[in-house]
């Protein structure tokens, strides 16, 4: 409740005047590794996270908004081909540090959920898949290729009762509006 309210108050505050609004919407795709922290980190091992998602920079496009889909898949340590795969999705606030159109840093939050689901190695062992709340925050830097084509570098903290992991990303977004392509 306290982070729906904070964000609702960020938006307020961030959002332009009607007179100075523009909608940049983009898409992008990315991957990249993950390194487990804590209890996660002491049964599995790096591995590799896909993304891919949409987005919308709103006003002077310091301030954008999306959602995202992510997949990934950690081999745990020891001798067996035991893994846990990583499938979930959220939306996310990102705020441009930096001016659209240049090489600029940006800050990111999102909230929604991740599913752990153990993949063993003997079938017999296999257990449900377990669903619940997720977050991130993290950090990226945004690098214009183009009018319309960006290249991000992303490491975010993410979150899930004890699946805990750092995944770091890299990618392209395409923006629709001719703005500049991304966060």
């Amino acid at each position: 409740m306290r982070f729906g309210l904070t964000t609702a108050a960020a938006l307020l505050l961030l959002t332009p005047k009607p007179s100075q609004a523009q909608a940049n919407p983009f898409i992008f795709i990315g991957g990249g590794i993950t390194i487990p922290m804590g209890d996660f980190g002491d049964l599995a091992k790096s591995g590799w996270m896909a993304t891919g998602g949409f987005g919308v920079s709103v006003g002077t496009g310091k301030l954008a908004i999306g959602g995202e889909g992510y997949y990934g898949r950690n081999s745990h340590d020891g001798p067996s081909e035991d893994a846990t795969n990583l499938i979930g999705g959220a939306a996310w606030l990102a705020y441009r540090l930096g001016q659209p159109g240049r090489v600029a840093p940006y800050v990111i939050g999102s909230a929604g959920f991740l599913a752990a689901d153990f993949d063993p190695e003997d079938p017999a062992d296999d257990v449900n898949t377990d669903t619940e709340f997720a977050w991130s925050g993290g950090a990226g830097v945004d690098i214009p290729l183009s009018g319309s084509v960006s290249l991000y570098i992303e490491g975010r903290y993410m979150a899930r009762g004890d699946v805990r992991f750092i995944p770091i990303f890299a990618g392209l977004s395409f923006s629709f509006g001719g703005g500049g392509g991304g966060m």
